[in-house]
């Protein structure tokens, strides 16, 4: 039996059924789909949802079904029916011909699956989903979050002196001797974001494998982690009465930050759903929330030092105040390749730095933690850009553009800096010539706004370009990148108290170089 999430009785008017897979038994085990399952239970449970919380060998095709079907049929009018599935995906040829434009179909991957035989029944097709999502109620609405991924590749080499990461990707195939019965013609068309009163969450793109990210400590998915705090909020960002335009803009920008732009995740809401309106409708939670005071703001993460493990010599003591050095590689955050003057980030596998001495390392560890802070600040205000063509590692020599997505709430005015991965604090618009000409004030509208063309140079690794929206121009914060020389560190901790003030977005892309 599914257990509704405890506390709250017959008066909610949010329903969920909510997944997490990690104990498969013939497919690869994952770390952090069940913490993923159990965060998202507990953030909705907060809101008064009823929740039926699946686990692990829990998670069989009936089962799933069964709690789908009972708790969106209880969805009326004016309520929320949620449903959000943490594991593996697979693709597999389409069930009916000319259904899909690549001709595969979409499958979520219960705990028993196996690719023949009975245990081949063990999934769900997306047009089965789509048929589950078309029996609810047109009047009420639903939120639809697959924290797994279908196809595809990882966005970057992964660097072998790194820890190789936990994907949710089970593989292209056909299914042998299938128990499943064939589509019906009626399921055409049908899928998880046809629905006319659905938002869509996706994780990735279809091109895309996912990885699991360590987020203090624990592993998950960066977009079910990423909508596990939305739904939180705290007293200043978030919430269920944070406006869907916002809920869209905050989940890939955060998820892709988690997961260092190894993912592009998508919001799709249906056209005929207010973007003005609340993710949380107020109707479904009328009567159902719990009396209770709002968080506070959130701190950030835990500031540490960064555990750097070393090899092929032997370097000397660092500050406390700048690094650690482990014996160990599994404990370490980073490692440092002295022959090679290479500093590798671990848990994402990517080359993230030179250095060739102590003195260089301690610039690449002070932005390590700024990086970290920046990776794990998600409740606050975010805009989106893009680097160009991609997120590849981009070669010396080679063009990368900058394209910011215009405000849509007002205009504002932009600032652009570039934290370099040698930890210098870069200022690189608007230059005196731009703000006299006003050519930073930036008009809102649904475009994209081109920055230019930009020459990937030394020194190689990862920088992370931050670009800010703010109300007014930011002259002080201006002033104080051209005169104050701040490092990393200190100009994160000047972002978060211009986003207290309030008026600011701010949006963060990392760019990957090598030679």
């Amino acid at each position: 039996m599914s257990p509704a999430w405890p506390g709250f009785g017959a008066r909610a008017a949010v329903y969920a059924v909510v997944v997490g897979i990690d104990d498969y038994e013939r497919m690869p085990k994952l770390t952090g789909a069940a913490n993923d399952a159990r965060d998202l239970a507990a953030s909705l449970g907060n809101l008064g949802a009823d929740v039926s919380l699946i686990l692990n060998r829990e998670a069989t095709r009936q089962h799933v079904i069964e709690a789908f079907e009972r708790q969106a049929g209880r969805a009326g009018p004016g309520d929320m029916f949620v449903f959000t599935y943490a594991g593996h995906g697979m693709q597999e040829p389409e069930s009916i011909p000319g259904d899909e434009a690549d001709g595969m179909d979409e499958t979520l991957v219960f705990a028993g699956f196996d690719r023949s035989g009975k245990r081949a029944g063990e999934r769900l097709r997306d047009n089965e989903l789509g048929m589950l999502i078309a029996r609810l109620n047109p009047e009420a609405q639903a939120l639809i979050l697959i924290d797994s991924c279908h196809s595809g590749t990882m966005t970057r080499d992964i660097d072998v002196r790194g820890r190789p990461p936990v994907t949710r990707f089970a593989g292209i195939g056909r299914i042998s001797s299938d128990p499943l019965p064939q589509m019906q013609p009626s399921a055409r068309g049908l899928d998880l974001a046809s629905g006319a009163n659905v938002v869509f969450v996706a994780a990735a793109r279809d091109a895309e494998q996912i990885p699991e990210v360590e987020i203090d400590g624990v592993m998950h998915g960066a977009v079910s982690w990423t909508v596990a705090r939305a739904l939180q909020g705290n007293t200043e960002f978030g919430g269920p009465n944070m406006a869907l335009s916002e809920f869209r803009t905050l989940v890939p920008a955060q998820a892709r930050a988690l997961s260092a732009a190894r993912q592009s995740p998508s919001v799709n809401i249906a056209p005929l759903i207010a973007t003005d309106s609340p993710v949380i409708p107020a109707s479904a939670l009328a009567g159902a929330l719990p009396a209770s005071a709002p968080q506070a703001l959130a701190a950030p993460s835990e500031d540490r030092v960064p555990l750097i493990h070393a090899i092929g010599a032997s370097p000397a003591p660092l500050p406390a105040d700048v690094g650690r050095l482990t014996p160990d590689t599994d404990d370490a955050d980073l490692i440092w390749d002295m022959q090679k003057g290479e500093v590798i980030d671990r848990a994402g596998a990517d080359l993230v730095a030179e250095a060739w001495d102590e003195e260089q390392l301690a610039g690449v560890l002070t932005k390590w933690r700024a990086a970290r802070q920046l990776r794990d600040w998600a409740l606050r205000r975010h805009m989106t850009f893009r680097i160009l063509p991609g997120d590849s590692r981009h070669r010396l020599g080679e063009t990368v553009s900058l394209s910011v997505q215009r405000p849509e709430d007002g205009p504002a005015y932009l600032t652009i800096v570039n934290l370099a991965s040698t930890g210098e604090v870069q200022f690189i618009y608007p230059a005196p010539a731009v703000s006299e000409s006003g050519t930073d004030f930036i008009k809102p509208g649904k475009d994209e706004v081109s920055m230019g063309e930009f020459k990937v140079a030394d020194p190689v690794g990862a920088d992370h370009v931050v670009a800010i929206f703010s109300p007014q121009r930011a002259t002080a914060l201006h002033r104080w990148l051209e005169t104050g020389n701040p490092d990393a560190v200190s100009f994160v901790a000047r972002l978060r108290s211009l986003a207290h003030d309030g008026g600011y977005r701010i949006g963060v892309n990392p760019i990957f170089t090598t030679r």
